[in-house]
């Protein structure tokens, strides 16, 4: 198979060719102009000039390129020729999320690789390459079509990493030695793990070859099921703690759950683990651990209900912010109707007596004057109750967010309290063995040559229970700021961009009107002079 007369043409074109062709923007713009509409169509495409994000079929094929780049402008690119060139690794694709049908068939890839965001993809090819794994095609969940033949596929088993692509339909593997090695079964085997393909290696799968693959590997299809079911398991799991820490991120209370936060406070002490030696302090941190969980879990249930009212508040002031909208807008949809009628009036008798220009077009300027201010009059309504809605929304949910931030310094000043407490113990503990040493009184376990050692020297053993309470409180005090500080920049951010996004709208609406009255003018001027 190594031999194979495709794999020494390839190689010779590799090698016969000094300088690979670079995919410059030069080059696209030449590809496009060469894949451009025949005739009239094409004249006009060429006059409007190109424009890279509109192109959706772009042939790359027998250019000679090594290396896949400068594609990131195609965003909207539905279909891609690289066949046939010199390409040894899947990159640059990542923009192309639109893609429908891409053939990288003919090069030099060994590894499936760089596909993942492409999950628009129905039909790829890469057969004619040196591929040995089947693995990295398993977010193509809309695949349809697979063309992977003339590769280096050996094992069988391969093919089990297609059994996630629900929706593949035709698959080709000719060509592999997977097929010359098991010619009698290979088909068989293929169809017990991927049982819904319609077409394998460009045949129609008859009814009794699917019946007799069903019969051969019965064992096989069974025992892969069990694995997939076992796997949508795992998956569900996954997705569900997945979901709980997202929740718990746009709660702010994100590493507070169970123990974290307690584990997060010592994370950093870097003197915890001789002063675990003092006897008696193993118990306390038990109990400080305890404690500081009860205390943990108390926060994240107020953090997740504090969250709830905020994004109730926004739905809340979304809806009214729409119905206000809705409400304006079908008043100012009565006064162009009225306006309208006014206008078809106006032209009427203009029509019946054209002598009448003159006052017909006075007429008609005083209707859209009348319009143009009913309509700003309007707007500046609708802005002054979007104001109101607006303030009392920042007055009900800065209320929210200020009751939760209370909420957290008082629980992290408990958590303070019980740091505090735990070191007075700690340090009393210490005291206490520092005499009982000094006065060589220390019995039983309490002569272990590792207590020994942090008793000998007694400025440093002080000096780490300081060090350590000093970083337990920073820890404390650090995620205090981080909750508080999220919370500001959150309801901060979200208030800014309805700001803006309110501006945006008022300006965009008086344009409107301006450009309205404008044109209905000139239509008015148009038909006055024919």
């Amino acid at each position: 198979y190594s031999s194979s007369p495709w794999q020494y043409l390839k190689m010779s074109r590799l090698y016969d060719c000094v300088d690979p062709t670079v995919v410059s923007e030069s080059l696209l713009s030449e590809c496009i102009k060469e894949q451009k509409p025949e005739g009239e169509a094409g004249r006009v495409a060429l006059e409007e000039g190109i424009n890279f994000i509109e192109v959706q079929e772009l042939r790359l094929d027998f250019k000679n390129i090594l290396k896949i780049e400068n594609l990131w402008q195609f965003k909207n690119l539905r279909k891609l020729q690289l066949d046939n060139n010199i390409i040894e690794k899947i990159v640059g694709l990542d923009t192309l999320v639109h893609l429908k049908w891409l053939d990288l068939s003919f090069n030099n890839i060994e590894t499936i690789e760089g596909l993942s965001s492409l999950t628009s993809l129905t039909d790829l090819s890469l057969s004619h390459n040196r591929i040995r794994k089947l693995e990295g095609l398993d977010s193509l969940v809309n695949l349809l079509v697979l063309s992977i033949g003339h590769n280096a596929l050996e094992s069988m088993e391969e093919v089990v990493h297609l059994r996630r692509l629900c929706k593949l339909k035709s698959l080709n593997l000719s060509g592999n030695p997977l097929c010359k090695d098991k010619a009698l079964t290979y088909p068989f085997y293929v169809l017990a793990v991927i049982p819904q393909l319609i077409y394998l290696d460009f045949q129609f799968i008859l009814p009794q070859v699917r019946s007799e693959a069903c019969k051969t590997y019965a064992e096989v299809a069974e025992s892969l099921e069990l694995k997939d079911r076992d796997m949508e398991r795992q998956l569900a799991s996954e997705r569900e703690e997945g979901e709980r820490q997202r929740k718990h991120e746009e709660a702010f209370v994100d590493g507070i759950e169970g123990s974290k936060f307690f584990e997060s406070v010592f994370e950093e002490d870097d003197e915890i683990e001789s002063i675990q030696l003092l006897p008696g302090v193993p118990e306390l941190l038990e109990n400080l651990k305890a404690k500081f969980v009860e205390v943990s879990e108390d926060l994240l249930k107020e953090g997740l209900e504090a969250a709830k009212k905020r994004s109730e508040e926004r739905a809340t002031f979304t809806a009214a912010y729409t119905d206000a909208k809705q409400a304006n807008k079908e008043q100012a949809l009565e006064m162009l109707r009225t306006y309208e009628c006014e206008k078809q009036q106006i032209l009427g008798a203009l029509k019946s007596d054209p002598n009448q220009a003159v006052a017909a077009w006075e007429s008609h300027s005083r209707v859209t004057v009348d319009l143009k201010e009913n309509l700003i009059r309007l707007e500046m309504q609708l802005v002054e109750q979007l104001d109101e809605i607006t303030k009392e929304f920042e007055r009900q949910f800065a209320d929210i967010v200020q009751s939760f931030q209370e909420n957290v310094q008082a629980h992290m000043t408990q958590c303070r309290e019980l740091e505090g407490t735990y070191h007075e113990k700690v340090t009393g503990i210490a005291t206490q063995y520092l005499e009982k040493f000094s006065r060589n009184e220390l019995e039983g376990d309490e002569c272990s040559d590792q207590l020994k050692s942090i008793l000998m020297d007694k400025d440093g053993l002080m000096s780490s229970l300081g060090a350590s309470h000093d970083t337990h409180l920073l820890a404390i005090d650090n995620k205090e700021d981080t909750i508080l500080q999220g919370l500001n920049k959150d309801k901060d951010n979200y208030l800014e961009k309805q700001q803006r996004d309110e501006i945006m709208r008022n300006r965009n609406r008086i344009l409107e009107i301006i450009n309205f009255v404008k044109q209905e003018d000139e239509a008015v001027k148009v038909i006055e002079s024919d």
